[in-house]
């Protein structure tokens, strides 16, 4: 909005920025609900909050290296599904590191 208002370049430059960092987190979560085998279509209820924080940590320190942004918080319920239907909440630690470690962000 602010480029559209305003289209300076400093404002386009942030603008692109803001594209670019939407983008690798689409693709980052696309790639991570393959590797993790997510139905994406199933409504799941966090139950095991200890896995979606620690989900969110590793997200936040091993991928982004900054706090999810308001963008990325669309995504948490993938984390949601990856605690509650993998074996083992360390396959989905697993998964995402994988990922993260593929795409580095």
């Amino acid at each position: 909005a602010k480029a559209m208002e305003n289209p300076t370049y400093k404002n386009n430059v942030a603008l692109q920025g803001e594209i670019n960092h939407r983008m690798s987190s689409d693709m980052l979560f696309s790639e991570f609900a393959s590797v993790a085998m997510l139905d994406l279509h199933k409504d799941i209820d966090v139950k095991d909050f200890d896995c979606l924080r620690a989900m969110i940590n590793s997200y936040e320190t091993q991928c982004s290296g900054q706090r999810m942004s308001d963008y990325e918080l669309k995504y948490v319920d993938y984390f949601v599904k990856a605690c509650e239907t993998m074996i083992h909440p360390d396959l989905a630690l697993h998964a995402l590191n994988r990922v993260c470690d593929s795409t580095n962000m």
